[in-house]
């Protein structure tokens, strides 16, 4: 099947336009700028961007090609060229890596599917179990390599840590050879070596040791499908992000079975590149891991880490402070409750804010002639770089209001909520994010304006203005979030999109009372709003507020239902809002792509989108 990069809808393999939108299946579209490219295209005409889907490949059992100078596609059918391949395997077992490109990236591929369907039924099947995973699989009738498995179940468990399998199959080289299996997944060759950054000493120690606990989190992970050794070599290691640590790929073990001293001799293998100063300050820990012999259990060491961390906290230091391992280790290790590995906190190394870029567009929807909708941004960005580092601080305020009562009463109930609501985070916003009980009084001020309006006015019934609100306040990494109605703010990272709201009307109030979803919006009344802003006096107004804080890549968004509405976001995130992620990414373009999709499904009501892009770093010390 084909599925159409607009609107994600699966078309037969001989078709060359989408039968639900039209749009061209062979045509490719560049993700930094939206233009279209032909199909015989490997660059972007309008900004010169490669727009051609890579994976990198991993080939057991297939003779390597004596030239990479000939046209080589690893399938029957000519879709993955390789452009690129070394061999690391011996003559007995020839195992081949590369690149290669893709030429039918509107393709959707049997392993993608079921890995949607498995991340679908996690709550009936144990994805975590090698047993239950390969007989899930089997049922689905896929038959692809064991090592595959491995990465489907692994990579729902930690999707940032392990790369996503793209696809997977047997393929026999001749009638008188053994199948070959090839995988391909995403390309991690790019991403920087833990070892290249492990000996930068401008590092907080609390960063290393948060990978040692990840390690610890992964060979747990690793063991039952017998991939520990892809934690025993160094070029594996990668790190996204600056921050994050990721495995380039999945190595399995050979007829020797790999032990925990092997991963302590990697850790050894890693302190030994850093500075004597950073040595120093982990020798009390570094000594205790030498002694092998007492570390057997997985679970032991990540006790250790963890009352390591522990202890550091209670002396008060902050988490991205350089500390030191104190030297009574194991005293403190003899005394420490002996609490499960679950019930010790991880130190989390705290975030900076490099780059914030905002941007709002509104519609009045294929089927209006006017617009009730309003979006308000006002930010207020500091840069500060040097030969080292660079950090962003910000004060910034989001609002996004959907007015009703008709065009004049809509219109003005919508601005003259934001506006207001801005006006009051003028007046108290200081050098801190506002307390959610100040967010609280400025969204009752709002709602009391427009009240008094409505008496002033003498509206009454649907003539009564009202509107709904959503609003994110941003101080750096941190994040409040207040909402009436049923505008709702979502939260794009690399692991997908989050709604981080619950609309405020009547079906999602029977949800809430315990009625089961299919029921509860089977009333007629089901998307009636149970709040708004302005209609009724504020002793009915309960604001819902809560705090977030900013710890990833993330695009917030802000939105009307002319957006939300028929589950439009959800159906089409990882086509029309997952580049947006990309910084190079135009978020205006990007927006406006998601706004014609909307028309086209949607279209019933006005259209309105804030997106709030940010990047995130780990809390370096700044040198001058």
């Amino acid at each position: 099947m084909l599925v159409c990069s607009h609107c994600q809808f699966l078309n037969p393999d001989d078709h060359n336009f989408c039968q639900r939108c039209g749009s061209s299946l062979v045509q490719q579209t560049c993700r930094y700028c939206f233009a279209k490219v032909e199909p015989d295209q490997s660059l972007c005409p309008q900004c010169g961007s490669a727009v051609t889907r890579r994976w990198w490949a991993i080939v057991s059992g297939l003779t390597p090609p004596s030239s990479q100078d000939q046209e080589i596609c690893l399938d029957s059918q000519q879709r993955y060229q390789l452009t690129s391949l070394s061999q690391n395997g011996g003559e007995d077992d020839p195992e081949v890596e590369g690149m290669v490109c893709d030429r039918q990236p509107s393709q959707l591929t049997s392993v993608q599917v079921l890995r949607e369907q498995m991340a679908l039924h996690q709550g009936t099947v144990d994805m975590t179990d090698p047993t239950a995973v390969k007989s899930y699989v089997q049922q689905s009738g896929l038959v692809i390599p064991p090592q595959a498995c491995a990465y489907l179940s692994l990579q729902l468990q930690f999707p940032r840590a392990i790369p996503a399998l793209h696809d997977a199959w047997y393929q026999n080289e001749s009638a008188d050879c053994p199948q070959a299996q090839i995988l391909l997944l995403d390309d991690r060759s790019t991403y920087p070596e833990l070892l290249s950054l492990w000996g930068n000493d401008s590092l907080p120690a609390a960063q290393l040791l948060r990978w040692l606990n990840e390690m610890t989190d992964l060979w747990i992970a690793l063991e039952p499908w017998g991939c520990c050794p892809s934690l025993l070599h160094l070029s594996n290691l990668r790190v996204e992000q600056g921050q994050f640590l990721t495995l380039r790929r999945l190595y399995s073990e050979g007829e020797e079975s790999c032990s925990l001293p092997d991963l302590l001799q990697v850790w050894q293998s890693l302190f030994q590149e850093t500075s004597p100063q950073r040595q120093q300050e982990f020798a009390p820990l570094l000594q205790e891991l030498a002694q092998s012999s007492s570390w057997q259990q997985i679970e032991d060491l990540h006790l250790l880490l963890n009352q390591v961390t522990t202890h550091w906290e209670a002396e008060g230091r902050e988490a991205g402070e350089v500390a030191f391992v104190p030297d009574n280790l194991a005293s403190i290790l003899r005394t420490t409750p002996d609490w499960t590995c679950g019930d010790v906190p991880t130190a989390i190394l705290p975030n900076q804010l490099i780059q914030l870029e905002a941007v709002g567009q509104t519609h009045p929807g294929r089927n209006r002639h006017h617009n009730e909708d309003f979006f308000l941004i006002h930010q207020h960005l500091q840069h500060l770089s040097n030969p080292s580092a660079r950090q962003v601080y910000v004060q910034g305020c989001y609002v996004l209001c959907d007015g009703m009562g008709g065009h004049a009463n809509g219109e003005v109930a919508s601005a003259l909520a934001a506006k207001t609501l801005y006006q009051q985070m003028q007046l108290h916003w200081q050098d801190t994010l506002p307390p959610p009980a100040l967010l609280e009084q400025a969204i009752r001020h709002a709602n009391q304006v427009i009240y008094d309006l409505n008496e002033e006015k003498m509206n009454t019934g649907l003539a009564r203005m009202g509107t709904t609100l959503v609003a994110l306040l941003i101080q750096d990494t941190q994040a409040r979030v207040a909402h009436v109605g049923d505008s709702r703010l979502y939260r794009l990272t690399r692991r997908g999109l989050e709604q981080m709201t619950q609309d405020h009307e009547v079906g999602q109030r029977e949800i809430d009372r315990g009625v089961e979803r299919k029921i509860a919006y089977a009333r007629p009344d089901a998307h009636q709003l149970t709040q708004a802003l302005g209609p009724k006096r504020q002793e009915s107004l309960h604001p819902s507020i809560q705090s977030l804080e900013l710890e990833e890549d993330s695009v917030l968004l802000l939105c009307s239902d002319g957006l939300t509405d028929n589950d439009l976001l959800e159906k089409h995130w990882e086509t029309h809002l997952q580049p947006l992620l990309d910084f190079h990414t135009q978020l205006e373009e990007g927006l406006k792509q998601l706004i014609e999709l909307a028309n086209q499904y949607n279209g019933h009501d006005n259209i309105t989108v804030v997106a709030v892009r940010v990047k995130v770093r780990s809390q370096l010390p700044l040198i001058f």
